[in-house]
């Protein structure tokens, strides 16, 4: 059982769906990335603000006023040979930042700073002014800042601000919760939305198919893929499609015409044959009777000869087309020859002249041009009147160059001119009637034509009944 392959709509969208899942899931990471930056931007900010405001707040005093203090609120710590006057608003929390003024040893002089006292926060007093860092206490994020304070009687001293990033965690939490939620929204929509694209893109493709299968399965070549009108590739291949069918449809017909009307004409000297064959076998027959009988099956038997050789060429010619090398040739030469070797057939008193022009050079095949024109003159002597002439000409024009066969015979009909050119196509007159029965059999101006395309050249044809005809081949030089 033949394996069935995934449709093109179904690989569309899975990579579509596939693809916008991917850039959903990159943008909430990164969505994710830069909102933590920034709260964490926004945190660190706030906290070196919140500790720089509060670097001013200490001062170092000798004396203790008293009248100062109780006006001020400031706060005095014993230090050194003075004292450190801390004014009021050092310890205010603002968003959970949390403020404490230490010594050199890590010692905490001032603040509310519980943390660093269960030492789970390292002093590294190295510093040169100020830094910021992160850390986890029980599990806990916190940004930290710390800030050396200088001044008379201040070195050594530093102030640390602490502040929790719980707040931040929480709402980078929530951002999450809401992606996690939308993604399944977004994913489906993507899913929705590539099979709508999906469907509409191929469409067109989808009339195609049909259209080649009802023809696969119907042999019918008549039909054609109508898909509207519209610009792009599909449109393109659409009518790329329907004129490979029209070239098929007619290739068929030419086929199914080419064996009918070869079947005809075989048949026809074979019903003779046969005919005969009965005839003579009925009763004996005197040697007369025999010899005469004998007399038309051959003639008959070299008539089917002919036309087999005949078809034989034709079928050679067209399957072999690609096979015959096209090269420089001395067409010049060419005509010469061939016109004063059939100069001597004088068949019907017919004169045949000539005139070619030297040194024209045309690239084709030699043998397949002797041919084309030994065809063209079979035809003007086939069909010409007693005592007529054919004249053949060859010349350049500017870019072309020009092979000329013309005669004075009895001409072709109007409505001939069309066909001459088709497989076995014989004019059935009553004037050309009797020369039908004793000439040709409609295949020469097909190989004719034939020809005139490998070299890819233009045949032209004119011609008045009664006064005869013309070709002309027109070669690119």
């Amino acid at each position: 059982m033949k394996k069935r392959k995934r449709s093109i709509k179904f690989n569309i969208t899975l990579t579509f769906s596939i693809a916008m899942i991917i850039v959903a899931v990159l943008t909430f990471l990164l969505i994710r990335v830069v909102a933590q930056n920034v709260l964490e931007a926004n945190t660190s900010q706030y906290l070196m603000s919140a500790v720089e405001s509060n670097v001013d707040k200490i001062k170092f005093t000798k004396k203790k006023n008293k009248k100062i203090n109780k006006i001020t609120k400031a706060v005095l710590i014993k230090y050194k040979n003075g004292y450190l006057r801390i004014d009021r608003g050092f310890l205010d929390e603002i968003k959970d930042v949390q403020i404490g003024l230490y010594d050199k040893d890590g010692n905490i002089l001032y603040g509310n700073n519980p943390l660093t006292k269960d030492k789970e926060i390292d002093f590294v007093p190295s510093f040169s002014v100020s830094r910021v860092y992160k850390q986890s206490i029980n599990k806990v994020p916190f940004n930290i800042y710390d800030r050396k304070l200088i001044g008379k009687k201040l070195n050594g001293l530093w102030i640390r601000g602490m502040v929790p990033l719980t707040n931040e965690m929480n709402q980078l939490t929530s951002i999450t919760k809401v992606a996690v939620m939308f993604l399944p929204i977004v994913i489906i929509l993507a899913i929705i939305f590539g099979l709508f694209i999906s469907r509409k893109l191929l469409k067109p493709v989808n009339k195609m198919e049909d259209a080649a299968s009802k023809i696969t399965q119907g042999s019918d070549l008549k039909k054609r893929i109508d898909i509207g009108n519209g610009t792009g590739e599909i449109y393109n291949l659409a009518d790329d499609f329907n004129e490979m069918i029209s070239r098929l449809d007619e290739s068929f017909d030419s086929e199914k015409r080419f064996i009918s009307d070869a079947s005809h004409e075989l048949r026809t000297p074979m019903s003779v044959i046969m005919a005969q064959t009965e005839l003579t076998l009925e009763k004996d027959r005197n040697n007369e009777e025999y010899k005469t009988a004998i007399e038309v099956i051959n003639r008959q038997g070299g008539r089917m000869n002919t036309l087999i050789d005949t078809l034989l060429d034709y079928t050679r010619l067209e399957q072999r087309a690609d096979e015959y090398e096209m090269m420089p040739l001395d067409m010049s030469e060419l005509v010469n020859d061939l016109c004063a070797d059939m100069k001597l057939i004088k068949l019907k008193d017919i004169t045949l002249e000539y005139s070619v022009e030297p040194n024209v050079y045309v690239k084709g095949h030699r043998v397949l041009l002797s041919r084309m024109l030994q065809n063209l003159i079979d035809n003007a002597y086939k069909y010409g009147n007693d005592n007529g002439n054919i004249w053949v000409t060859l010349e350049k024009v500017k870019d072309q160059v020009i092979l000329s066969v013309k005669d004075n015979g009895i001409g072709i009909s109007e409505k001939g001119l069309g066909k001459i050119f088709d497989r076995f196509y014989r004019e059935d007159t009553s004037r050309t009637h009797q020369k039908r029965m004793s000439y040709g059999y409609g295949l020469g101006l097909s190989m004719v034509k034939k020809i005139v395309e490998m070299h890819e050249a233009e045949i032209k044809v004119s011609s008045v009944e009664g006064q005869g005809t013309e070709f002309k081949i027109f070669f690119k030089n």
